[in-house]
């Protein structure tokens, strides 16, 4: 909901955006890293050499640390995926973190959710249809 802090001033929503990547840079492992991605408001993090359940619990110390932050009222949704597990072409690999994102953010935002929880519901969906 970065649009309330935009509608103060977009340098607010500047400083918010900075302080979103402080707490997620400080979040991750050194070899870790961190990008803004696409409209600014929007991070990737590559973690080096986890499985997928380890992504799983560093997004949610992520998610945790910035929910927690003081300075604003934040959350974040995220999606999760594993390379090699949920793909090996980058751009698969976007594609299913963005449908990972809408998951959780239509599931009532501040979580994570795995590409694996969006696929199998997808192949259940199918299944019973």
């Amino acid at each position: 909901d970065l649009s309330r802090y935009n509608a103060i001033s977009y340098d607010t929503g500047n400083e918010v955006i900075a302080h979103l990547g402080e707490i997620i840079s400080d979040s991750v492992r050194a070899d870790d890293r961190v990008f803004r991605w696409l409209s600014g408001d929007e991070f990737i993090v590559v973690f080096h050499h986890v499985d997928l359940e380890q992504s799983i619990n560093l997004c949610e110390r992520i998610r945790l640390n910035i929910h927690s932050s003081k300075t604003y009222d934040l959350s974040v949704s995220i999606g999760v995926v594993h390379y090699p597990t949920d793909g090996h072409a980058l751009d698969d690999l976007i594609r299913k973190s963005e449908e990972a994102n809408r998951t959780a953010k239509r599931r009532g935002k501040n979580r994570v959710v795995s590409w694996q929880e969006v696929d199998e519901k997808k192949s259940i969906h199918s299944e019973i249809t």
